[in-house]
């Protein structure tokens, strides 16, 4: 299984344990050599959504450390781009999680199997045009630094964007 990794960026932090951002982004050579192509992941994200399951999210690539799952997968022009939970019931997670928030932990990289790479003659880059995703992990060093985390979500904030939105609605309506 193959591995490339990104850099994320904590917007902001919050105790529910979300964490949102891009796993992976097209047209740009990473560390590895690779370019991942628009609409590598389009046939395994459609096969996760047919099966019924959530990627694994782990710590480091560590198959036996499995920290939470990401829920929402999609590509857009960007690149692939997800919605996770750390499971904060457990200490890996919690302790991943932070380390996200402290900005120690900055990287995701995933995990998966090459289905269709074609070598480019003229950059010497391979042009992933396939991937079989299997899991997406939060890691220290990643390879592309482009792909982020846009943001890791507090409880707190939740509950005060909850209690300000109560707030209008009786304004509003009263």
């Amino acid at each position: 299984m193959k591995r490339k990794q990104l850099e994320f960026e904590v917007k902001s932090i919050s105790e529910t344990g979300a964490i949102e951002g891009y796993l992976n982004t097209f047209n740009e050579l990473d560390a590895a050599n690779d370019i991942t192509m628009p609409g590598a992941f389009k046939n395994s994200l459609a096969r996760i959504g047919r099966e019924g399951r959530k990627l694994p999210m782990l710590l480091h690539h560590k198959q036996d450390v499995p920290i939470g799952v990401w829920e929402e997968l999609r590509e857009d022009s960007k690149g692939l781009w997800g919605r996770g939970q750390v499971n904060l019931n457990v200490q890996a997670g919690r302790e991943a999680y932070e380390l996200a928030k402290q900005g120690a932990l900055t990287g995701i990289s995933i995990g998966y199997f090459e289905i269709d790479v074609k070598p480019n003659a003229r950059t010497g880059a391979n042009h992933l045009n396939e991937a079989d995703l299997r899991e997406a992990s939060l890691v220290t060093f990643p390879a592309n630094d482009s792909s982020r985390v846009d943001s890791v979500k507090d409880r707190k904030e939740h509950e005060a964007f909850i209690n300000t939105m109560k707030e209008i609605n009786e304004i509003l309506w009263s």
